[in-house]
């Protein structure tokens, strides 16, 4: 089961006591952030941590943001959602936590120019319909963990964005 931030933060701030290193609750607050509810992945980290303050006695942000791994890496699909729901903090923290290649980039961009198409198709749909409808009737189905977030994206867009968007896109993949 996950544990609750609370308690990986104790679990943290306790080892750091233990092993004599001064560190922030910032800096605690990130790695438990990190870890992803699990135990394991803390631990992992503070086994690295403690390994790399061998004979420092304090250990700065920078320093445990360049030495920790974020225990998942975002897909794709949610980067997209994010920026086409307009959320630039999670979109933002997505691109910051993921390091993306060529061959991803071309991903992001086809991933993005099919999901434009699809809200574009839903935006026309809403128009003469309700927007729970357009996404009921949609083909093929939307899977219900993504209905509100397709219906946030509806609600942010209006048609004539969408074109402009779409045609910007495919501008960007033919260069």
């Amino acid at each position: 089961y996950d544990d609750t931030e609370l308690s990986l933060s104790q679990l943290a701030r306790n080892f750091f006591q233990k092993k004599k290193i001064c560190i922030s609750q910032e800096t605690i607050n990130l790695l438990t952030s990190r870890s992803g509810g699990d135990r394991q992945n803390l631990q992992n980290e503070l086994d690295k941590i403690e390994n790399y303050s061998h004979s420092k006695f304090k250990v700065g942000l920078e320093e445990i943001n360049i030495l920790t791994n974020l225990s998942e890496n975002y897909n794709v699909s949610e980067l997209i959602d994010n920026c086409l729901a307009k959320n630039p903090y999670k979109t933002a923290h997505i691109l910051n936590e993921n390091n993306y290649s060529h061959d991803d980039c071309m991903l992001v961009l086809r991933t993005l120019l099919a999901k434009l198409k699809r809200l574009y198709h839903l935006r026309n749909m809403a128009n003469t319909t309700s927007i729970d409808k357009a996404i009921a009737h949609h083909k093929p189905p939307i899977f219900w963990k993504d209905k509100n977030m397709v219906k946030k994206q509806l609600s942010v867009w209006k048609s004539y964005e969408l074109v402009d968007q779409i045609s910007n896109v495919n501008d960007i993949e033919v260069i």
